[in-house]
């Protein structure tokens, strides 16, 4: 899957080639809107999950679930 991602403020725009599995990702340029919900926003549906480092820790993003349908997968 090609993912184009476009700088609003810059008019840029790049390509990123994804491949089935886990990627790790990185982007040449600053977003103008550099919220995740921003930058994932075409493709949200195509994402299972989103990880960073956090202070000593793993966090992760779950776009496909909302906060209640995480709580009942959790317990």
């Amino acid at each position: 899957m090609n993912v184009s991602l476009i700088n609003v403020a810059r008019g840029a725009e790049f390509e990123l080639l994804v491949s089935p599995g886990w990627n790790l990702l990185n982007s040449p340029l600053q977003p103008a809107d550099n919220s995740l919900q921003a930058i994932i926003a075409n493709h949200k549906d195509k994402i299972i999950s989103i990880w960073k480092w956090q202070n000593g820790n793993w966090a992760v993003a779950l776009p496909g679930y909302t906060d209640e349908e995480f709580n009942n997968y959790i317990q």
